[in-house]
């Protein structure tokens, strides 16, 4: 009897002689996809018929468990179905598919190939369709490929970015994350592209984050007595109780006043008249007249 020959209309069957040849299917179905399909031993991949991988099958098993926090998902997926144990869900098998997809139930015929079911009703079966749900996006690069709503899944949380609300599990939802599918950023402050832990001037002021006192805001980057306001906005910047337009020495809290203008504080200022005659040897009389005096009238 000759190989067609034994493929009966009423009861289909399979010669298996030979199978352990590696190279039964490509030999048997060389041009022949259908019968490939419908060869439980044997798939059809882009031009020829291989042989199934065992291992793809074991992967199989545990398909629906990518949905065991997306009930959803679960839902949508018409391989697999949701079962709740104590309140918590789970995503099993549905052992009444019958596809004969990535589950690998294989139910349909005899043959546990092609069964005619179309999830996206677009006519051509599901085994064969490279876009099940028909949203655009490939099986192979869908993440939720028997769900038209979803495709893509950032944080492999099992829930899909367009219901997931935060896509990337950084704690930061969308909505408020300038970089919604990177984990490693959640800010962009100076809105420069570059988010803020890699940014190293976040409020882009010019001075670098480790060398500003307000990284944040671009007002301001100098804090000099340490008070939390910055300088820009501070009206006594060291603190010493006199305001900045009557200080001498803004910015140094040792010193406020310089009665001879040489750029030295009275303080620190051995000659705060500059008369020659130091502050120790010179008569408070004629301190107090260089004083009263001040503008040279």
């Amino acid at each position: 009897m000759s190989e067609m020959e034994s493929f009966g209309i009423d009861n289909p069957s399979f010669d298996t002689s030979g199978r352990d040849d590696d190279d039964y299917c490509e030999d048997t179905y060389e041009d022949d996809q259908q019968g490939c399909s419908n060869d439980s031993l044997c798939e059809w991949d882009e031009d020829e018929c291989e042989e199934k991988d065992d291992d793809e099958d074991d992967e199989d098993e545990d398909y629906c468990e990518q949905y065991e926090n997306n009930p959803s998902g679960c839902a949508n997926d018409p391989r697999c179905e949701s079962e709740y144990d104590d309140g918590e869900h789970e995503c099993d098998d549905n052992d009444d598919y019958q596809g004969g997809g990535n589950n690998g139930n294989g139910n349909g015929n005899s043959g546990g190939g092609s069964t005619g079911s179309d999830y996206d009703n677009d006519g051509e079966d599901d085994d064969l369709d490279s876009d099940d749900d028909n949203d655009g996006y490939d099986d192979q690069e869908d993440a939720f490929p028997y769900n038209e709503n979803e495709h893509e899944d950032t944080d492999g949380d099992g829930i899909g970015d367009n219901e997931d609300t935060d896509d990337d599990n950084d704690n930061v939802s969308d909505s408020q994350d300038a970089f919604p599918k990177d984990a490693l950023e959640q800010y962009n402050s100076d809105n420069d592209g570059i988010g803020d832990n890699a940014d190293p001037d976040d409020d882009n002021d010019g001075v670098p984050d480790e060398d500003d006192a307000f990284p944040l805001d671009s007002s301001e980057y100098l804090d000099t007595d340490g008070d939390g306001l910055g300088n820009n906005a501070d009206v006594d910047d060291d603190d010493d109780g006199y305001t900045d337009s009557q200080d001498a020495f803004p910015l140094d809290p040792t010193e406020h006043a310089d009665h001879d203008g040489d750029g030295i504080g009275d303080n620190a200022d051995i000659d705060d008249d500059n008369d020659g005659t130091p502050d120790d040897e010179d008569s408070e009389t004629d301190f107090v007249e260089v004083i009263a005096d001040m503008d040279g009238d």
